[in-house]
């Protein structure tokens, strides 16, 4: 893996409304990276280990409701990717 590599959101799809309750959110990357989700402050919402090509995150339920843009990236063997940033609403 190198820096271009970047993780994937991919359920649900970007710009879907997600519930405030215990949002989950899953995609692909590397095999035993991990997957880092983070607030516009850089803050971390979530983590997950790859497994099998996929990840899964379960965000906090203390998000609120409206339009948010946060980021993803993974890191394996002390290399982090770039990060990529998705957007969703939370209802």
């Amino acid at each position: 893996m190198d820096s271009s590599d970047i993780a994937i959101v991919d359920t649900p799809p970007p710009g879907s409304t997600l519930p405030w309750q215990q949002p989950t959110l899953s995609g692909s990357g590397f095999s035993g990276a991990m997957v880092e989700i983070r607030d516009p402050n850089d803050n971390l919402l979530a983590q997950a280990m790859v497994q099998d090509n996929r990840w899964t995150a379960i965000l906090p339920t203390n998000l609120r409701p409206g339009y948010h843009t946060w980021s993803v990236r993974q890191t394996l063997n002390d290399v982090t990717s770039e990060q990529r940033d998705f957007s969703f609403v939370i209802s």
